[in-house]
């Protein structure tokens, strides 16, 4: 009898040691290939799937595994507004071009909140070392926006949104008095007397050459485009369609500009046409492109810059131009209340 029962006893004990095994090994292989997918979303409670802990990077890929997920669950249930009601502090910088402090530049603050408008501003200014702050305030977003007379904003340097409350957004900010951001604004430098114009041309769309002339005197020989372009005729196009253009400077030549603050006009690097090529299977394909050019005419020697805008869907060409006046000038700093049409 014994030996029967000691025998039961082991077998009851294997079969118990294979159920938790196989427990822990199915538990184990579904978490090891679920994946977290697409977007966090608000009020998402994340399980981490190993020991590790990794922290969730502002407008980075979900990290499961970063605690702040679970608080985030848990003020969902309390609260379905708390993400208007955290706590603002902001602290900003202006600089200048050559990273010096802008006294008394404008700064104009408005932020999302529970309030009755749904937002709030105010309107403050740096102190004499660029500095300016925004404290003690709640809500969720906050817009900035600095100026002065005087300057340009530096807009693809500046940020000017910030989150407080989603961490997994790309815009999200962390109050440090001691770390401001940083507002770029450039000085305004020597305003020059631009010879400038609008105008618009219709193409023909099998390459035919067209003359554009920037001057009101067609005989004139410089301030001059030429443009060729093969280019889609169907009433309705398809949303790919193979067409090109080719743009060309006579007496002159021509390169992309694609600076924010084109002052300057370089001295090199240009070429004697700008081609643009778009097959219906290239990766970045555009119906339109529209784009600043620098252009340089040699006789005599001038330089200046064109805004070129082209439908590939259509036979239409608009240009905007601005041509500096005196023989080697390359200032294209202007005042546009002082440009005058070219002659």
């Amino acid at each position: 009898m014994k030996k029967y029962f000691l025998t039961f006893l082991i077998f009851f004990a294997g079969m118990l040691f294979l159920a938790n095994w196989h427990h822990f090994y199915v538990e184990n292989k579904v978490m090891s290939q679920a994946a977290p997918s697409g977007e966090p979303s608000i009020g998402s409670s994340a399980t981490p799937y190993s020991t590790t802990i990794r922290k969730q990077m502002p407008g980075g890929p979900y990290e499961p595994s970063d605690p702040r997920w679970v608080e985030v669950d848990l003020k969902d249930k309390i609260d379905k507004a708390w993400e208007w009601k955290m706590p603002i502090n902001f602290y900003g910088k202006v600089l200048d071009q050559n990273g010096q402090p802008v006294a008394d530049a404008t700064v104009r603050m408005s932020w999302t909140n529970i309030s009755k408008n749904g937002s709030s501003q105010i309107e403050t200014r740096s102190d004499s070392h660029g500095n300016f702050a925004l404290e003690n305030q709640h809500g969720r977003s906050l817009l900035v926006n600095v100026t002065k007379t005087g300057f340009y904003n530096a807009q693809r340097q500046n940020q000017d949104s910030f989150d407080f409350a989603a961490f997994w957004e790309k815009t999200y900010y962390q109050p440090n008095a001691k770390a401001p951001v940083i507002f770029h604004l450039r000085k305004q430098g020597v305003l020059g007397n631009l010879l400038t114009g609008e105008l618009k041309k219709r193409v023909p769309p099998d390459g035919s050459p067209t003359d554009i002339s920037l001057s009101q005197n067609q005989e004139d020989s410089w301030a001059r485009l030429a443009v060729k372009a093969w280019t889609n005729t169907e009433e309705y196009p398809p949303r790919l369609f193979d067409w090109r253009m080719e743009l060309r400077v006579p007496g002159g030549d021509i390169q992309p500009c694609n600076d924010e603050f084109p002052f300057l006009a370089p001295e090199g690097k240009y070429s004697p046409a700008i081609e643009v090529n778009m097959p219906r299977t290239v990766e970045n394909w555009k119906r339109v492109v529209d784009q600043k050019y620098y252009i340089r005419y040699t006789n005599p020697l001038r330089y200046g810059l064109i805004q070129f805008r082209i439908n590939g869907a259509s036979q239409n060409v608009s240009i905007a131009y601005w041509i500096i006046p005196t023989p080697g000038d390359r200032n294209l700093e202007f005042d546009p209340a002082k440009a005058v049409t070219v002659p």
